[in-house]
């Protein structure tokens, strides 16, 4: 998405929350190796239908202030999915005394949900 979109804001805004986004993975991986379990788990559908929509978002030619638009609506609608997602961490783990790596995890999701 950062290659597609025209505005070099948006374009950093995608490269800098994938850099975000590959430090959530390794917290979660963290969490869940004090855990002793395996973060691996089943193909997510869901995720999977928002990233193919935001393709097709890319593929539709649209001007470009549009293509941004489409963009933008594709990358909030997945970071609400991995927003959920770390829901769902909380709730496995409760106690950030617990889990260390939650406590960072958790307030860096809060942050994000100010930016959407």
């Amino acid at each position: 998405m950062a290659k597609a979109a025209s505005s070099d804001e948006l374009r950093t805004g995608f490269e800098e929350h994938l850099e975000q986004t590959k430090g959530h993975v390794k917290r979660l991986e963290e969490i869940f190796e004090s855990l002793d379990e395996s973060p691996k788990g089943k193909k997510c559908v869901g995720m999977e239908g928002l990233v193919k929509e935001g393709s097709e978002v890319m593929e539709e030619g649209f001007e470009d202030a549009v293509l941004d638009a489409g963009l933008i609506g594709a990358a909030r609608r997945v970071e609400h999915y991995e927003m959920a997602a770390y829901g769902a961490v909380c709730e496995i783990c409760p106690s950030p005394q617990f889990c260390p790596a939650l406590k960072a995890t958790t307030l860096e999701c809060r942050r994000e949900s100010h930016l959407l």
